[in-house]
């Protein structure tokens, strides 16, 4: 019982997690598998050729690829999550409350101090139980 629920949860958790990334992870997956496959092919036609005239260019290149599509992946994808993750958790301060809000507890916020029960009991004149 408790292990499908750890199975559940880690479902769900990767699920929340991959729902913004997946396309761009998709993309990133299509971009390296391709730059593998192309260079592969590169380097079986050099062999069977022996023509090695553009074979330094090729490792160049797959590895421009790779680091190009990780930097668009990153700048693309995460840093656009962080940078909205950030806007959406700022914390609203009693500046940003509007003075004029119609919810019926007006005439608390223009009180100086509140007082509490232990106050008013304080306050209040002795009655005496006869």
């Amino acid at each position: 019982m408790f292990n499908q629920l750890l199975k559940i949860g880690l479902f769900v958790t990767m699920g929340l997690w991959l729902k913004h990334r997946l396309r761009g992870l998709a993309l990133l997956a299509l971009l390296l598998v391709m730059s593998w496959v192309l260079h592969s092919e590169y380097l079986a036609y050099v062999e069977r050729s022996g023509n090695t005239t553009y074979l330094e260019w090729s490792f160049i290149i797959k590895w421009a690829l790779i680091f190009t599509g990780l930097a668009c992946y990153y700048l693309l994808v995460e840093y656009r999550l962080g940078k909205n993750t950030n806007s959406n958790n700022t914390n609203a301060t009693a500046d940003d409350i509007s003075p004029s809000m119609e919810d019926g507890f007006d005439f608390l916020r223009q009180k100086k101090s509140l007082d509490s029960e232990a106050d008013r009991v304080l306050k209040a004149p002795d009655r005496r139980h006869d």
